[in-house]
C-alpha cells in the first residue's frame, strides 16, 4: 500500500505509516486471539500456557474487542493528526465501511465457544483483507488528490 501511494521520491513522515500500520497489526493480532480462545480446553489438557489459558475466555474476548476498535480508533486519530477530516477529505474514512463486519464478529465472538469459533478466524482474516483494501484504496485517492491539486 505505501509503495502504491507514494510515488517515485515521495517524502513520507514516519508517525503516518506507524499510524496507518496499527490498525492492520491489531486485527491481525486478534486473529491468534480467535484462535486461542477457541483452543484454550485443549491448551489445557496440552500444558500450553496461552494468555486464553492463564486468564481466561473473558480476558481474550475483552482483547479482542480491543484489538478490532482500536483499529477504528487510530484511524480517526489518524485523519485528525493528518486534517484528513477537516479538508472535507469523505474516501479518509473508508476503512469504517469494514465496521459493521467488526461489530457483528465482536458479538459472536462473546456468544460462541470451541468449535464454533472456527469459521470466526477465517471471518477475522477477511475484515484485515477487506480493512485493508479500503485503506489502501482511501491512501491511493488521497494521493491522487494531492498530486491534482
Amino acid at each position: 500500500c505505501y509503495t502504491t501511494t507514494t510515488g517515485d521520491g515521495m517524502v513520507v513522515d514516519w508517525s503516518q505509516l506507524v499510524l496507518l500500520t496499527i490498525p492492520i497489526a491489531n486485527i491481525v493480532t486478534a486473529i491468534l486471539v480467535v484462535n486461542n480462545v477457541r483452543d484454550r480446553h485443549q491448551d489445557v489438557l496440552a500444558d500450553k500456557r496461552t494468555l486464553a489459558v492463564r486468564f481466561g475466555a473473558t480476558f481474550c474476548r475483552i482483547e479482542y474487542t480491543i484489538f478490532l476498535f482500536s483499529s477504528y480508533l487510530v484511524m480517526i486519530l489518524y485523519n485528525v493528526m493528518h486534517n484528513n477530516a477537516t479538508q472535507g477529505v469523505i474516501y479518509a474514512f473508508l476503512p469504517f465501511l469494514s465496521l459493521p463486519m467488526a461489530v457483528s464478529l465482536v458479538q459472536s465472538v462473546w456468544k460462541l465457544e470451541g468449535a464454533a469459533l472456527n469459521p470466526f478466524v477465517g471471518k477475522t482474516a477477511q475484515l484485515q483483507l477487506l480493512f485493508c483494501i479500503l485503506q489502501c484504496t482511501s491512501m491511493y485517492l488521497h494521493q491522487k488528490t494531492i498530486s491534482e491539486e
